[in-house]
């Protein structure tokens, strides 16, 4: 699955209860999203830059990979895990990425 961050750096953030905080390891290339609903953790997503045994792709720099996303049981349905993810998509469009790439797998 991959997605450009063209369709989701122009829209402006939802406004609501819903407060967003930014874990970043830049060097590391990993910056992690959390959704808070008062003090209760709803979600987080976690994004990761191309490693650097790709750097020298020239295109590397354009890419991010989503490597984890969880919305709580009881904010599930409710467009939250979209909003994670456009969120990133909107922080990482301002570095020059243009498009993500993601694995899905669902835990039972």
């Amino acid at each position: 699955m991959h997605g450009e961050t063209a369709v989701h750096s122009t829209l402006p953030p939802p406004k609501d209860d819903l407060r967003f905080y930014w874990n970043m390891n830049k060097p590391a290339l990993e910056w992690n999203l959390s959704a808070y609903y008062g003090d209760v953790l709803a979600g987080e997503c976690q994004v990761w830059g191309i490693p650097p045994h790709l750097e020298d792709w020239l295109e590397a720099p354009l890419w991010a990979t989503i490597e984890y996303i969880e919305v709580a049981e009881a904010y599930r349905q409710q467009g939250l895990g979209r909003r994670l993810i456009a969120e990133q998509m909107r922080f990482h469009a301002r570095r020059g990425v243009q498009h993500f790439l993601a694995w899905t797998q669902v835990e039972k």
